[in-house]
């Protein structure tokens, strides 16, 4: 299971809620997977890449379907489905323990700060197991050995969950360019009495005849902020009808 880093949560929930268009996901054709040896806090603070072995690389993985699962199976996951072998080490590693996911190869124009150039995180979690690499080892990216699972951006709460169609068409449009996404001119806000199952399902909203009726949102940055600190707020209000009979609501 994969975290998210707060730069690719931004880039994906500006795409969304606002439809501010992403250089990044729109032409990234690749992403590219490291390795850390230390353990990795927040937004992916603290990260080693064993960077001293000049063999050390990131390994790449095709933005499509040759690279990453399709999402769902289960549902809100997706799969790296490539399998990949790093250049034999040179030196000794130690535990690698920590998986990340960048939007470049490692560049090493900088020998003091060698991921200066090497792209942005976007993805990172625990290996299940520490593996160590000795000299002549080779790092091996088995299909299936990395899971990212989308809930929501920065995680779900008990006001704002995403929903598993959602997760699954998010998913595919982060990792597979052979999956677009198209996202509406407008959104709607409902209300409901009940509460949401995961598949979007048990939705009980006012009747029609009490002056009800969901709320539009035009999906542009009138409408929705930048993101900031993996969230998205409203830029404006918006008010709901006048209600002509009461909404009940439990």
């Amino acid at each position: 299971m994969g975290n998210i880093s707060q730069f690719a949560s931004h880039q994906i929930l500006d795409s969304v809620l606002g439809c501010q268009y992403s250089f990044f996901m729109e032409s990234l054709d690749s992403f590219y997977i490291g390795f850390s040896t230390t353990p990795i806090g927040e937004d992916g603070v603290g990260a080693t890449e064993p960077t001293f072995d000049p063999n050390y690389i990131r390994l790449r993985v095709p933005r499509s379907g040759a690279g990453f699962s399709e999402a769902g199976a289960p549902l809100r996951t997706i799969r790296t489905i490539i399998e990949d072998v790093g250049l034999p080490s040179t030196l000794n590693w130690g535990n690698v323990i920590y998986f990340m996911i960048f939007d470049a190869p490692l560049e090493r124009n900088d020998i003091q700060t060698p991921n200066r150039n090497g792209g942005s995180l976007w993805f990172y979690g625990r290996l299940d197991e520490a593996v160590n690499i000795q000299e002549g080892d080779s790092l091996w990216l088995k299909p299936n050995s990395c899971e990212i699972i989308l809930d929501i951006c920065g995680g779900s709460t008990d006001e704002m969950r995403l929903s598993s169609y959602a997760s699954n068409a998010l998913l595919n449009y982060i990792f597979r360019l052979d999956r677009p996404m198209f996202f509406p001119p407008n959104f709607y806000v409902g209300l409901s009495s009940t509460a949401i199952t995961a598949s979007g399902g048990n939705i009980t909203e006012p009747p029609v005849n009490s002056g009800y009726m969901r709320l539009e949102l035009p999906n542009n940055k009138d409408t929705f902020a930048n993101a900031s600190n993996k969230q998205v707020t409203v830029a404006q209000i918006f008010k709901f009808p006048i209600a002509i009979t009461p909404w009940v609501f439990s």
